[in-house]
């Protein structure tokens, strides 16, 4: 199915791809891991053409996906044998709807209605959205817009899957939905190459784990052994399932703020949502002074627009919201707003002048 030889890859003068040689059999069900910076976006993006069609990087080397020579086919040719989901989901939507998403790629391919229908119902089971038909992709969460990007491209009925750590926006409940839908597109004979750092949520489910550093492969081979290379992995940063669950967060937990502490940010009875969906109802909420919190919560909980509500970028359909006391929000003054996507808010062409 993939057969890579001497692949190196250039951004400029930086070398991201070093010497790559590798295949991949038909059917089998491949992670890729490594460090970040270590060439696997990379690499994802070589199997399916964008470079280097697409992207401005040079390539030296051959790149046989599905017996198509990615140098020699378009983007559109290829497309039709690979599928990617990007690390980003927003970057690969084209409509406003859930339902409208997954039908694209299928409209494009000149199916019936009938089996674009089949294909949206399969696509929205196997990735946890069904009941998100009519949602408009604005409202999803991250987490959603990520399953809905998964969605999307598991329409298409791709020979070769490639999916850039797909589950970096999921909860536990969402990637395990992700994975049991991998495996079960594995068994009918599609090719999976996943690109992930978090090893426990990919392992149990890969064959072959090929674990990659500075451009190059250091280790490929069965799942179980490479998983064997406590110190290769320990070197580059990397945990083994097994050393997650011996992990103890309990020196990491420092007493709440006292309660005499004032309070910088006071939510009464807030209400909010986009358009007639709701998604904060009648939320009280305190953070006081000095304190370090967490706000966690299942896909779609709220934690997103809570965020949005505390940097004024969007407003509360009711309720109150105030800083130190008593005075209202002032977006971009008072709270400072980190996305979930970083590029959404770089804006100049180098690091000083952002």
């Amino acid at each position: 199915m993939i057969r890579i030889e001497d692949l190196t890859v250039h951004y400029g003068t930086r070398q991201a791809l070093d010497n790559i040689t590798l295949s991949v059999d038909a059917g089998d069900f491949v992670l890729v891991t490594g460090p970040s910076g270590c060439g696997k976006s990379t690499l994802a993006r070589c199997l399916n053409g964008l470079i280097p069609h697409s992207l401005a990087a040079k390539l030296t080397g051959h790149v046989i996906v599905a017996g198509l020579d990615t140098t020699e086919h378009s983007t559109a040719d290829l497309a039709r044998s690979v599928g990617l989901v990007f690390q980003n989901p927003s970057a690969q939507f084209f409509n406003l709807t859930v339902d409208e998403e997954i039908a694209f790629g299928p409209r494009n391919l000149g199916l019936s209605e009938i089996e674009v229908a089949e294909r949206i119902e399969w696509a929205l089971e196997s990735t946890g959205l069904t009941g998100f038909e009519d949602r408009a992709i604005a409202t999803l969460s991250g987490g959603e817009l990520q399953r809905l990007a998964i969605a999307a491209v598991l329409a298409m009925r791709p020979r070769l899957l490639v999916l850039d750590e797909p589950t970096s926006s999921l909860d536990v409940t969402g990637s395990r939905q992700v994975m049991r839908a991998l495996s079960r597109i594995n068994e009918s004979g599609i090719t999976i190459v996943v690109i992930e750092h978090r090893l426990g949520v990919v392992a149990q489910n890969a064959r072959r784990t090929i674990v990659m550093d500075g451009g190059r492969i250091v280790a490929d081979g069965l799942t179980s052994a490479c998983l064997g290379r406590r110190e290769l992995l320990r070197e580059l940063g990397l945990r083994r399932p097994a050393d997650e669950l011996q992990l103890d967060w309990s020196k990491n937990i420092e007493p709440a703020s006292p309660p005499a502490a004032p309070t910088v940010v006071e939510m009464r009875n807030v209400y909010a949502g986009y358009n007639a969906h709701a998604v904060l109802k009648g939320l009280n909420l305190n953070i006081r002074q000095g304190e370090f919190a967490a706000l966690v919560g299942d896909n779609g909980a709220g934690k997103t627009t809570l965020a949005l509500l505390l940097a004024g970028l969007i407003k509360p359909k009711s309720g109150t919201i105030r800083m130190n006391g008593g005075k209202k929000l002032l977006p971009g003054r008072d709270v400072g707003l980190l996305f979930q996507n970083p590029l959404h808010q770089l804006f100049c062409e180098t690091v000083e002048e952002d």
